[in-house]
């Protein structure tokens, strides 16, 4: 709908609109004020119903898109876990705009710096290459169990989302 359908859609009667467009010698520059204030609430009101529907548009688009990222990254938890024996302690998802979110998966030291990484890794890339595209993307990345990871700092970076082992979602 463009601005003038928006704006007519608000105006009982679109005469205001006509009012306001033509500098018509028989009214007074009273009736032209009230014409363009009227305009202005009109367009006001139009402005808020797009608003409104592009921020409802946005909500649905964030939810399907951090379905997907979720249930991708609990996919790939359970399938290091089947494949590689690589133990899920902890994981963190920050959403990065509508479309991109990354993971952060917590592993214990021992998983972390063993040689299955290397094809963990390997194969992570090949994973992230066929469910990525130009609407949604995930980012994967690992990091090891200790006392390093500081939860307060990995929610100022935008990892709101938290995993526990057990698989219940925090906030």
């Amino acid at each position: 709908m463009g601005k003038t359908e928006a704006i007519e859609s608000h105006i009982e009667t679109p005469l205001y609109l006509d009012l306001l467009l033509e500098n018509n010698g028989g009214s007074n520059k009273w009736e032209q004020i009230i014409a363009l204030n009227r305009f202005n609430e009109t367009y006001d009101l139009g402005y808020q119903d797009g608003y409104s529907a592009k921020s409802k548009a946005d909500q649905f688009y964030l939810k399907h898109n951090l379905e997907f990222a979720l249930s991708n990254v609990e996919k790939y938890v359970k399938h290091l876990h089947s494949s590689y024996s690589i133990e899920f302690l902890g994981m963190f998802v920050k959403i990065c705009s509508l479309e991109e979110f990354s993971a952060l998966i917590v592993v214990s030291p021992s998983d972390y710096f063993s040689e299955k990484m290397d094809k963990v890794y390997e194969e992570l890339y090949t994973y992230l290459e066929a469910i990525n595209d130009q609407d949604k993307k995930l980012d994967i990345v690992f990091t090891l169990d200790g006392d390093t990871i500081n939860e307060d700092k990995l929610t100022a970076n935008g990892f709101i989302l938290q995993y526990t082992k057990k698989g219940t979602r925090e906030t």
